[in-house]
């Protein structure tokens, strides 16, 4: 991926662009997220005005929120979701997408 190969810094919300180009074809969002996870564990990924999180943290808190929702959310589930916009928002946004479902 341009940007994280050559030294440059993750996209995030505090940094803004370059992003890299659009995931190639058979690859997903989420795939693309993950290799974000894996390259860059500490570059900042989301700020709320209370929250900064890493995409370390971010993906540690989508994990808890997937095991959490795991055995009661399945593919194709579409799940309310009452929250602000917030790093905990974008959480569980992920989380959904590991499980198939979307948020309403």
């Amino acid at each position: 991926m341009p940007g994280l190969r050559d030294g440059g810094a993750a996209p995030s919300v505090l940094r803004g662009g370059p992003l890299p180009a659009a995931p190639a074809a058979g690859e997903t969002v989420l795939s693309w997220y993950e290799t974000w996870v894996r390259e860059t564990p500490d570059a900042p990924a989301v700020a709320d005005g209370e929250h900064r999180w890493t995409y370390a943290e971010l993906d540690a808190a989508a994990v808890a929120v997937a095991d959490t929702l795991r055995g009661r959310v399945g593919p194709g589930d579409i799940v309310a979701v009452c929250l602000d916009r917030s790093a905990a928002l974008v959480a569980v946004a992920v989380a959904l997408a590991r499980l198939g479902a979307v948020y309403l």
